[in-house]
């Protein structure tokens, strides 16, 4: 959140990073550092199944049925993490 031009930390548990996006090249940089991220630390990034989760919107059951019948690096990071929680 942003007050008084000051960002305030609502309660998040990792750090954020604001990148701009705005151009080809600013697009290629936040993506190639959120790979960078991803591979490096094991976890997943901006995961919208991990945030409803987290809210409890989603139950684990629910997010795990969910990628049930799905394959590729991003279903299958998924199942580590929700597993590991």
């Amino acid at each position: 959140m942003v007050k008084d031009k000051q960002f305030i930390n609502a309660g998040h548990k990792y750090s954020l990073v604001w990148m701009d996006t705005g151009s080809m090249d600013g697009l290629k940089n936040a993506s190639t550092l959120i790979a960078l991220l991803e591979n490096t630390t094991g976890r997943i990034i901006g995961s919208p199944y991990l945030e409803l989760l987290k809210r409890g919107i989603l139950s684990k059951k629910e997010v795990l049925d969910n990628t049930e019948h799905r394959s590729g690096q991003y279903a299958e990071a998924l199942k580590k993490e929700v597993s590991q929680q």
